[in-house]
């Protein structure tokens, strides 16, 4: 027996999305709120990747502009944090408009994707900010060291880089997602990206240098690896999609 999709108007799904994307806002904005509240919380962990490298290379952080430190403290570190807090609640709100419209078995597909969506995203940014982060400072403020440079650190430089470091790696964890979605749209498939594969591991080393502020290789490979090791769990992924959708059986126990 088919299952069969309530339809509704046009209007009704432009409704739908309204109070979705309302509720995404209303959600984002009381998090974003309750950053700004602990803001200084934030900041210290924000830049203690920052204070252990300083003080093995004596660096110092220091604010030039006249409101650097405000702007900083009370509007971006906060906005940054919203970003990575609400995610799973964003995810929600997709996941509201979208399921719906599913059958019942792509719910569960689907449902995974959003989860895995948020978790990959997190899971990045955690990745950058204790593994990326520390590794290049090390690197970019020991040269200076070994020359004898006194070396000043402006709070908004650091801050750049904790942002391009953590959402950058955030956003490149969500391979095996996309991929996966992907697969799901029919719009790829395994064999395609098993043909491919040489070009996904060009594009992987060119992500890789632009999360890394350093051009240590060391540091690139921390990130390219996992990227790398990321994308195959992705086409795996994809791969027993396949199977499943084809009906032969994968992984069927027989009782």
């Amino acid at each position: 027996m088919l299952e069969e999709l309530e339809e509704k108007p046009f209007l009704d799904h432009l409704g739908d999305l309204r109070a979705c994307i309302i509720r995404a806002g209303v959600g984002f904005a009381v998090i974003y709120a309750a950053c700004v509240w602990f803001a200084l919380p934030l900041w210290d962990w924000v830049h203690q990747p920052l204070l252990r490298v300083e003080a093995l290379t004596h660096a110092k952080e220091v604010a030039i502009d006249v409101g650097e430190e405000w702007s900083i403290l009370y509007l971006w570190t906060p906005l940054v944090a919203s970003l990575f807090l609400s995610a799973p609640w964003l995810v929600y709100q997709a996941w509201r408009f979208v399921g719906p419209g599913l059958y019942k078995r792509e719910r569960r597909w689907v449902r995974g994707f959003l989860i895995a969506f948020a978790v990959l995203f997190v899971a990045g940014g955690l990745f950058g900010y204790y593994v990326v982060l520390p590794s290049s400072l090390a690197f970019l403020l020991g040269i200076g060291t070994s020359l004898g440079i006194e070396r000043f650190v402006r709070i908004d430089s650091y801050f750049t880089i904790f942002v391009n470091v953590t959402v950058g790696s955030g956003v490149a964890f969500e391979a095996p997602a996309v991929v996966f979605f992907l697969t799901v749209l029919r719009i790829l498939s395994p064999q395609f990206l098993l043909t491919h594969l040489r070009y996904a591991v060009i594009a992987i080393a060119i992500v890789a240098a632009l999360v890394t502020p350093s051009p240590n290789p060391v540091d690139m490979a921390m990130v390219g690896v996992p990227l790398l090791v990321l994308f195959v769990a992705g086409v795996f992924a994809s791969f027993l999609l396949v199977h499943w959708r084809e009906g032969r059986g994968l992984f069927r126990w027989r009782r």
